[in-house]
C-alpha cells in the first residue's frame, strides 16, 4: 500500500511537471511550480531505506547506475544528434551545429557531471538528487556517531534542520541553495514516511481548502528552486512546497482505491525517469 501510494506520487508529479512544460495557464504554471520538484526530492527521501547506513558502497553504487548512469548514457547520446537536431531546428533558441572540438568539449561536461543538452533541461535534477542524497547518507552516518541526538527520529530532525539553517545561509552569503534544500526536503520525506499513518488521518475534507490556498499562494509570488535568494523567500518556499506535498499525497491516498486511475498512475510512477528524458525541453 506504502509503495503504491509513493508510485501515484510519483505519477501525479511527473505529468504536473509535463504541464508545466506544456504551455499551460501561467496560474496553473505558477501552482506546478511551487512543488512539483520538491515533491520528487521529498518522495526520494521517503524512499530511503536506513540498511544503507550499513552498506553505503551499495548506495552509492545504486545512485551511480540510477543518475550517473542515467545522465552520461542520454547526455552522450543526445549530443551524439545534436548537429542532426540543430539541422532540424529542434533547439529553442536555436543552436549551431557543434564542430569537433565543441563537440569534445561538450562530451567531457556530459562525463563530468557539469552539463547536457538543451533538450534535456530537467537532467540538473539527477545531478541535484544524486549530490543531495549522498549528502544526506553521511549526515546521517555521522550523526549516528553522536551519543547525544543518535537517536533516530532526533537524528533525522537535526539533519533537516541543519540544512535548513544552510540553506538560509547560503541565501546570505551567494551560495547556490538547490541542494541544500533538496538535502532538506529528502530527510523530511523520511522523516514524514515514519509518521505519515498518523498526520494523514481525517484531513481529506480539507483537500479542497489547501489547494485554493496553493493556487493563492502562487498567484501572490510565484516561486521555484531557482529563484530563492533570502531567507523569506526559502521560508515562503519550503512553506509552501509542502503544502502542495501534502496535497500530493492526500492525493494519492484517494486515488489509490480508484482501481483503473491508480494502475496508470502506479504505471507512470515507476517509469518516471524514461518520462523525465524523453521531455525535450524548448522543443
Amino acid at each position: 500500500m506504502e509503495d503504491e501510494i509513493v508510485d501515484i506520487a510519483k505519477g501525479l508529479a511527473i505529468i504536473l511537471m509535463v504541464i508545466g512544460h506544456s504551455g499551460c495557464p501561467t496560474l496553473l504554471h505558477d501552482s506546478i511550480y511551487l512543488f512539483h520538484m520538491p515533491l520528487f526530492f521529498f518522495i526520494s527521501g521517503w524512499t530511503f531505506k536506513e540498511k544503507y547506513l550499513d552498506d553505503k558502497f551499495t548506495y552509492f553504487v545504486n545512485r551511480l547506475k540510477r543518475l550517473y548512469g542515467t545522465f552520461v548514457v542520454y547526455g552522450l547520446m543526445f549530443l551524439l544528434f545534436h548537429n542532426l537536431f540543430s539541422f532540424l531546428n529542434f533547439y529553442n533558441p536555436p543552436i549551431e551545429a557543434y564542430t569537433e572540438q565543441q563537440f569534445f568539449q561538450q562530451a567531457i561536461k556530459v562525463i563530468t557531471f557539469r552539463g547536457s543538452d538543451q533538450l534535456l533541461g530537467g537532467f540538473w535534477f539527477l545531478k541535484v538528487l544524486f549530490f543531495s542524497s549522498l549528502l544526506c547518507l553521511m549526515s546521517l552516518y555521522v550523526v549516528n556517531k553522536i551519543p547525544i541526538i543518535k537517536s533516530r527520529y532526533l537524528g533525522k530532525w537535526t539533519i533537516a534542520f541543519g540544512f535548513l539553517i544552510a540553506t538560509l545561509i547560503a541565501t546570505l552569503t551567494g551560495i547556490e541553495t538547490k541542494y541544500f534544500v533538496a538535502a532538506a526536503l529528502f530527510m523530511a520525506g523520511s522523516i514524514v514516511r515514519e509518521h505519515w499513518c498518523i498526520i494523514h488521518v481525517k484531513w481529506y475534507p480539507l483537500l479542497l481548502p489547501l489547494v485554493f490556498l496553493l493556487v493563492v499562494a502562487a498567484y501572490l509570488k510565484p516561486l521555484s528552486m531557482f529563484g530563492l535568494t533570502s531567507p523569506l523567500l526559502i521560508i515562503y518556499y519550503l512553506s509552501v512546497a509542502f503544502l502542495g506535498i501534502f496535497i500530493s499525497l492526500l492525493l494519492s491516498q484517494l486515488v489509490i482505491k480508484q482501481r483503473n486511475i491508480k494502475n496508470a498512475l502506479v504505471y507512470i510512477g515507476k517509469n518516471t525517469m524514461l518520462i523525465l528524458v524523453w521531455i525535450l525541453y524548448h522543443f
